[in-house]
């Protein structure tokens, strides 16, 4: 290989990272493949089954920044993690059709979830807010 070789390498991989940002993409894949080494891996179906997308826009109330300026930065991370390994395990990442965030069991999300009340919350799903969460 010559200088000049070396050279153009080096400079193609400038370029690439100037446009792409590679090294974000595999900054965020590394914390995925932790996440999924440290929890999705272990959890088992009865805790995988269920549609993560939409108990988020269920249960977020709150959009704080973390330390890198990230909106719930580990949340999301965790989020795809958990996608990965639907997909991995059932060959498709799981989506609830009807209002339910797990439609075998029909769970509920309840407002305690973060407080002390005791009833469910009821949302309307055809809000903008939720429309992409519906199938």
């Amino acid at each position: 290989m010559t200088e000049q070789d070396t050279t153009n390498k080096e400079y193609q991989k400038h370029i690439e990272e100037r446009v792409y940002n590679i090294n974000d993409y595999l900054n965020i894949l590394k914390d995925v493949m932790e996440d999924i080494v440290y929890q999705t891996h272990m959890m088992d179906d009865e805790e995988l089954k269920y549609d993560r997308g939409k108990f988020i826009g269920m249960t977020s109330k709150i959009l704080d920044k973390d330390k890198q300026g990230f909106y719930d930065y580990d949340k999301h991370i965790h989020t795809l993690s958990t996608e990965l390994e639907q997909l991995k395990r059932y060959g498709r990442i799981l989506y609830s059709r009807d209002d339910e965030v797990d439609e075998q069991k029909k769970h509920k999300i309840r407002k305690d979830f973060f407080d002390d009340e005791d009833d469910t919350v009821e949302r309307d799903f055809n809000d903008d807010e939720y429309s992409k969460y519906k199938n």
